[in-house]
């Protein structure tokens, strides 16, 4: 019977044994997160603005132009920073959005996300 309770106390040891790698970093998920969303909407009709304008973001001597998709301009992927956006087009009167910050989740994972929104107007005909 002792040999049993023994056998059982080992494997019940092992069974819960959690294999994390061994030096306590964290598994992280190879999910690419964007720090960045903005919605830019035409102020007439709140539709979003997918063509005909350039978002670019800017952090010092960063700098990337968004890409479209999902309603929304994404960038910064996986990037820190305190980014300015410009949005610039022939269509639109240029608009900025200033001063924002993108961090890390608690785990150093991956970044928060950011979003804002921005309303433009387009030019009088």
């Amino acid at each position: 019977m002792k040999r049993y309770l023994y056998f059982l106390l080992v494997f019940t040891l092992f069974a819960c044994n959690s294999d994390d790698g061994g030096d306590g970093a964290t598994a992280c998920t190879e999910v690419l997160v964007f720090g960045l969303r903005i919605e830019v909407l035409d102020n007439t009709t709140g539709n979003a603005v997918g063509t005909g304008i350039t978002v670019t973001a800017t952090d010092g001597n960063y700098s990337e132009d968004l890409e479209f998709s999902g309603g929304a301009w994404l960038g910064a992927a996986e990037r820190e920073g305190t980014y300015n956006i410009s949005i610039t087009s022939q269509l639109y009167t240029p608009a900025n959005l200033n001063g924002i910050t993108v961090g890390k989740t608690a785990d150093d994972c991956h970044v928060v996300t950011e979003e804002r929104q921005i309303l433009i107007s387009p030019f009088a005909p």
